[in-house]
């Protein structure tokens, strides 16, 4: 076993495991990594590499200045101990009103030199999924040529694993897009408004990348794949002033369903959501539109019952 998919000379065997078949039980984080069999005699041959992760919350930024370490310049990741550094040295975060119950100093106006850095996270090492989710305050200035960076895996465009951005503006809108060198580019059309906290979020399960926005799937793409750069620096926010404000920025290293990203945007914003308002059954019999057929449905129909426009059965003939 190791923790990296690299070489095998520093690989260390597992104790006990010695049979055709290796069974794992009670796993724990400490378990996470990469897993295979060998097969020796004089020479050596070697099973295909399988990997173990346990799916969990791996970071979360409040980027709430009672979790922002002054004196090391850290914000604080409440999660898993990814702590993310100022990336100048010396540089004082600007905390403004979160969306988190409108926590006072309970987000950042990230800048280049308060940007956030992570030395060592791949959300998707070991499991092959991701979800990302941030809360944007778009200040409806100019985005930068490219976009503007929300997270980013890796600093180089050409190797980069994938980036996040809020990237082209129209209608007085931004857009949301999940994209890397490599084929993936899941972007939604402009739907963060402008001054306006909104619920952000990415997944990816191996195969998609999927863009929601306020818990409302609004763009997919499965015709790429993630980059190389799997031990660069992860990035909050990117060289460029962010046009705005981030709040409770989180990762998971599993893909969240349609259900779980929607609790993700209920939890701050307590507004419910319609996951699917075009279903069939809503469209012929939720009379009222709130995505749910009930009595109010009923009563709402009671309230035309008998109403009748057919010729000749209800409406006579005009008397000339």
């Amino acid at each position: 076993a190791d923790r990296a998919n690299d070489t095998y000379e520093d690989d260390a065997a597992v104790p006990g495991a010695d049979g055709p078949t290796l069974s794992l039980t009670e796993v724990s984080v400490d378990d996470e990594g990469f897993y295979y069999c060998k097969v020796s005699n004089p020479s050596a041959a070697y099973s295909e590499v399988a990997s173990l992760g346990i799916k969990r919350k791996l970071a979360h930024w409040t980027l709430n200045k009672s979790d922002y370490d002054a004196v090391n310049e850290l914000y604080l990741d409440t999660a898993g101990g990814y702590h993310a550094a100022v990336a100048v040295a010396g540089s004082v975060p600007v905390f403004v009103e979160g969306a988190a119950a409108a926590v006072s100093e309970g987000a950042v106006a990230f800048d280049p030199n308060t940007r956030g850095v992570v030395s060592v996270l791949n959300p998707s090492e070991f499991t092959e999924q991701m979800t990302l989710s941030a809360w944007v305050k778009w200040d409806g200035s100019p985005l930068g040529e490219f976009g503007n960076i929300i997270l980013q895996k890796g600093p180089a465009w050409e190797t980069l694993m994938w980036t996040w951005k809020l990237r082209q503006t129209g209608d007085g809108r931004a857009g949301v897009r999940f994209y890397n060198n490599f084929g993936y580019s899941a972007q939604t059309d402009n739907l963060i408004e402008k001054d306006v906290w909104s619920h952000v979020c990415v997944t990816w399960d191996g195969l998609a990348a999927r863009v929601y926005i306020n818990g409302i799937l609004a763009a997919a793409d499965m015709t790429g794949e993630l980059g190389p750069d799997t031990r660069g620096d992860l990035l909050i926010t990117g060289a460029d002033d962010f046009p705005g404000a981030l709040d409770e920025v989180r990762i998971y290293n599993t893909a969240f369903d349609p259900v779980e990203v929607a609790y993700l945007y209920v939890d701050v914003s307590g507004v419910s959501v319609c996951l699917n308002p075009n279903d069939p059954v809503l469209q012929v019999y939720d009379f009222n539109n709130d995505c749910v057929v009930n009595l109010s449905d009923v009563a709402e129909m009671a309230s035309h019952w008998m109403e009748c426009y057919q010729v000749p059965d209800c409406i006579e003939r005009p008397t000339l």
